[in-house]
């Protein structure tokens, strides 16, 4: 997947399995000569629920011990003056290229392939997964801050999918601070548990917000109060249930 109008570029396959990469000069003045690689001789993968900016951080230290990165950010440029130079830069940039179709999904190296620079085509791909990012994350917001405890729910359960939705905004860099997790909550078992809305509405009016683990702690200790309610009504309610049933008969055989 060489890239267009390019002139004697070799394609090096990213991560051939060797331990030890020759160092070709990088923009900057880096020496040539022997450089060891350390992690993965793999490209880094990207996940379809994982964050973008830490796929480029692998990658960036995946490229950088290649002496490839400055190729992908543009700090280093083709020059069409010198054949030695040139062919040097389109060798890092096809294992630039090369690395990073074979880390993302698919249907993204399919849409990125025919881009003549990997600069151009990491610049896309940003692009793309940062806007995709800033979406998923507006839905979500919206998603966590309208989440209502019902009472056919349970209570960690119901703690628990909040967790979940804050770790997938934390993902996508859009992260929700303990005190902003506390009013949501709070808001959204509020028509279940107004007395423990109660006893926290004031300071939170004030400005004075409680901290996320004593309100969890108290909304897990009177979801277990009403747990223990419930079956002691059941328990009393039991026997005159089973008495109903046992006179049912001899009512209908009166009759």
């Amino acid at each position: 997947m060489s890239g267009q109008g390019r002139e004697g570029g070799h394609q090096p396959a990213a991560g051939g399995g060797q331990g030890v990469q020759p160092a070709a000069p990088q923009a900057g003045g880096q020496s040539a000569g022997e450089r060891r690689l350390t992690g993965s001789n793999k490209p880094p993968k990207y996940e379809e629920d994982g964050r973008f900016d830490l796929y480029k951080a692998m990658m960036r230290s995946y490229l950088t011990q290649r002496q490839c990165w400055h190729v992908v950010t543009g700090v280093e440029t083709r020059d069409d003056n010198d054949a030695d130079l040139k062919r040097q830069f389109d060798e890092r940039d096809e294992l630039a290229r090369d690395a990073i179709l074979r880390g993302v999904l698919t249907k993204d190296a399919v849409r990125m392939c025919n881009y003549n620079y990997t600069h151009e085509l990491w610049e896309a791909l940003e692009q793309e997964k940062t806007k995709r990012a800033f979406s998923n994350g507006l839905l979500l917001r919206k998603k966590i801050y309208s989440y209502t405890y019902t009472p056919e729910m349970n209570m960690e359960t119901y703690l628990d999918d909040m967790e979940m939705m804050r770790r997938q905004l934390r993902s996508l860099n859009d992260p929700i601070t303990d005190d902003e997790m506390v009013k949501i909550i709070l808001q959204g078992a509020a028509f279940e548990y107004r007395g423990v809305v109660r006893i926290f509405d004031k300071d939170v009016r004030d400005g004075n917000i409680p901290s996320l683990s004593e309100v969890l702690k108290t909304l897990r200790s009177e979801a277990e109060l009403d747990n223990q309610r419930k079956v002691v009504v059941t328990t009393k309610t039991e026997p005159a249930r089973i008495l109903q049933m046992q006179e049912q008969p001899s009512n209908n055989n009166k009759r």
